[in-house]
């Protein structure tokens, strides 16, 4: 059982890997973040996302910050009420149709945002154009 479980994982990085090959070439990758302006967990996420920013030369990070910025909050409740999730604080990130709420470090979260870029762009993201159905 551990050598098809050890399999499949070697399979799916593979198929991750060529993905993500594909995608630096040719299409650009958004990440968006909502986050609070003194928050220590969205300082944490930004300071990782610098870490990593420079391995993707098609990523844009765009951020938002909602405590002080009430455009910005309004945006974050549309998103909220897109994706179907309740806030349960900042940041709240968004790679293509993924979202991940909260930071805790990099072996956690982190893995989960890396994941999610390695994923193909999905165009109908709503953020895009900020329009909301």
């Amino acid at each position: 059982m551990k050598k098809i479980a050890k399999l499949m994982f070697i399979i799916i990085s593979i198929i991750f890997i060529s993905t993500n090959v594909n995608a630096k070439e040719t299409d650009n990758l958004t990440l968006y973040v909502f986050k609070g302006d003194g928050c220590p967990h969205c300082k944490a996420e930004m300071d990782y996302l610098d870490t990593i920013k420079d391995k993707y030369t098609n990523l844009e990070i765009k951020e938002y910050e909602v405590w002080y910025d009430d455009d910005n909050a309004s945006l974050l409740t549309k998103v909220e009420s897109y994706f179907n999730i309740k806030r349960s604080g900042v940041p709240t990130t968004i790679i293509g149709n993924t979202v991940i709420q909260g930071y805790q470090n990099e072996s956690s979260t982190g893995k989960k945002i890396y994941c999610a870029l390695l994923l193909p762009p999905h165009p109908q993201n709503p953020l895009r154009t900020k329009t909301f159905p």
